[in-house]
């Protein structure tokens, strides 16, 4: 019996083999097939899952933003909040890779295009201004973005310009510049303020005493400090100074805990602070007060308000007048 099948297999050996060898061939060209369609089903599964987080990253980011009133975020808390918070540090992300992307390219006037109108207004009020403060000194060469959250709330981002990524293999520490950035939603899409900028805030608050008129116009919001906007009109008979800049603070701004910020008074030019009868001369007056929402500043108190500049020259005793604009 074994000695005829084994006279069978010679007899036959090249047929069997044939048949082995092409089914063998038919199995792995059905694996590779089934692979393949395996391959191309995730692979569109994945794009679809893809979308639909990028879908739901854009609908978180557009409620959180359309929380903000007076240009400040409503802070989430919670677990969700934290998930929450990545979901738009994400969206921020992608949104300013656009930005570097025009900037690298040479696509100045696109990335003009992404900044917010306050910022524009208040620090680069043309398309030069731009390109000669902000583009110009920071993508010397072509940078990467890497965009990370803040203790500020979730609309504004820390953001680290790297040297681009391809040549240099990943983050590196050199050549390395910051910002922080505010994002906004609006009709024409997301729009940045750069060079921790945040916001611009009109206040139209006003005093009026010892024939001095006061009014408060508005205020530059940044990261590290606020700059008030104070017109001052003199209907006295004498020539006043505004601040003799001798006292620590001459002019400060307090919040409603009776917490106190001081100004740059020791910063302004003299000239400036003088006034003469019946002119008006406008104030740019920056407080050394660190962002935060949660503190509303209820009033700017002027405290060194010199009555007489002409005697105050002579050494003569000279009446000091405070002044108080309430918010």
């Amino acid at each position: 019996m074994a000695n005829n099948l084994f006279r069978k297999y010679n007899q036959n050996r090249k047929t069997i083999w044939t048949v082995i060898i092409f089914v063998a061939f038919f199995v792995i060209l059905l694996q590779t097939v089934f692979a393949i369609i395996r391959s191309s089903k995730n692979k569109e599964r994945e794009q679809a899952l893809e979308e639909l987080n990028k879908q739901k990253n854009s609908t978180q980011i557009n409620e959180v933003l359309n929380n903000e009133q007076n240009n400040i975020t409503v802070p989430n808390t919670g677990a969700s909040s934290s998930q929450n918070r990545e979901s738009y540090r994400k969206t921020a992300q992608i949104e300013l890779n656009k930005f570097v992307q025009y900037c690298n390219n040479g696509q100045i006037q696109e990335a003009y295009e992404m900044i917010t109108s306050d910022c524009k207004q208040i620090l680069f009020p043309t398309l030069q201004d731009f390109n000669n403060n902000y583009v110009q000194k920071i993508f010397t060469q072509k940078r990467t973005i890497k965009v990370e959250n803040s203790m500020y709330g979730e609309s504004i981002y820390k953001v680290s310009y790297y040297e681009d990524i391809l040549s240099n293999g990943g983050y590196g520490q050199s050549n390395t510049l910051q910002d922080y950035v505010r994002i906004e939603r609006t009709n024409e899409g997301y729009k940045f303020s750069f060079n921790k900028f945040l916001y611009l805030e009109n206040i139209e608050k006003n005093e009026n005493a010892n024939l001095i008129y006061m009014k408060a116009l508005q205020k530059q919001v940044y990261i590290d400090f606020e700059i008030y906007q104070i017109q001052i009109t003199n209907n006295t008979q004498n020539t006043i100074l505004i601040s003799t800049r001798q006292e620590e603070n001459s002019v400060y701004i307090v919040d409603e805990k009776e917490v106190t910020y001081p100004s740059n008074m020791d910063e302004q030019a003299i000239e400036r602070l003088i006034v003469k009868p019946g002119a008006t001369t406008m104030l740019n007056i920056k407080f050394n007060k660190m962002y935060n929402p949660e503190r509303k500043i209820n009033a700017i108190r002027f405290v060194d308000i010199v009555s007489d500049y002409e005697k105050y020259q002579r050494g003569e005793e000279v009446e000091k007048i405070k002044m108080n604009i309430k918010f």
